[in-house]
């Protein structure tokens, strides 16, 4: 008495799948997730498993959580724009066509890796992740888009969710994404504006970089060689205290002479 329908549709402008699911028992819906059971193929070595994370965004914020905080059978209830999996290169991506009231599951199994791939022996592996994840909805029926690509920063700002957010989140920058992005995206414009090629735009981005930084370099040159020019009377000051314990306030006359010393050298 069970029947179960699903229904798949490939978009050929983009690596998004249009799905739909329904499950009855004897005429009644019964509850059904859609799942993205397991890792991305791409992950081969203990490098790249170590890259997985789980990905989603709940009423516009978006979270990366990494493989080893991921709880396996975990649901999680909410207004999900997108939740799904990714590595360093790769994402399978759900985006529930009606967000509000939609059931996640957080997938984790693992996989035996020979700890030396060129000479495996059986009781030599690691354990490395798999993760995947289940939409669904409390009313039974699934209706979801999943994009399963390449994380290219220009596809995935093309592909939005039922609420209008785009997919670029999903690329990671990490702690220094703030420096990061701005550089890759000047990279970028470099690639597309003339230097075919990303190797050449990094050596143009790094002179360019030491450019702009060649009047600080210099300024510390200048510092640099002053402060040698003057080491021996340092020195000299140092010496004429040195009798004093570091607990003695006649230190703090060597500091104001080697100070008055370095702002008459002009020394910075």
């Amino acid at each position: 008495g069970q029947t179960v329908h699903k229904t798949f549709r490939l978009d050929p402008e983009s690596y998004v799948i249009h799905a739909s699911a329904s499950v009855t028992r004897d005429g009644t819906p019964v509850t059904a997730l859609l799942a993205w059971p397991a890792g991305l193929g791409d992950e081969t070595s203990l490098q790249e498993y170590a890259t997985a994370t789980f990905n989603s965004s709940v009423d516009g914020k978006t979270d990366q959580t990494a493989a080893k905080k991921v709880v396996g059978g975990n649901t999680l209830k909410g207004t999900y724009d997108y939740a799904g999996i990714s590595d360093l290169y790769f994402a399978a991506i759900f985006m529930p066509n009606h967000p509000a009231d939609t059931s996640v599951v957080t997938l984790h199994n693992t996989v035996d890796v020979p700890k030396d791939r060129e000479h495996p022996k059986p009781g030599e592996v690691e354990k490395e992740p798999l993760l995947g994840a289940a939409v669904g909805t409390s009313a039974g029926a699934v209706d979801t888009r999943l994009f399963v690509g390449p994380k290219s920063i220009d596809l995935l700002k093309s592909i939005h969710t039922a609420n209008g957010q785009s997919l670029d989140d999903v690329v990671s920058f990490g702690w220094w994404g703030w420096v990061a992005k701005p550089m890759f995206l000047v990279l970028r414009f470099f690639v597309t504006h003339g230097i075919p090629n990303w190797g050449w735009a990094i050596l143009v981005l790094t002179a360019i970089l030491n450019l702009a930084m060649l009047p600080t370099r210099f300024m510390m040159m200048k510092s640099s060689l002053k402060m040698q020019r003057i080491q021996p009377q340092i020195e000299a000051i140092k010496a004429k205290y040195a009798k004093y314990a570091r607990t003695d306030p006649r230190r703090q006359e060597m500091n104001k002479e080697m100070f008055d010393l370095q702002r008459k050298e002009g020394v910075n």
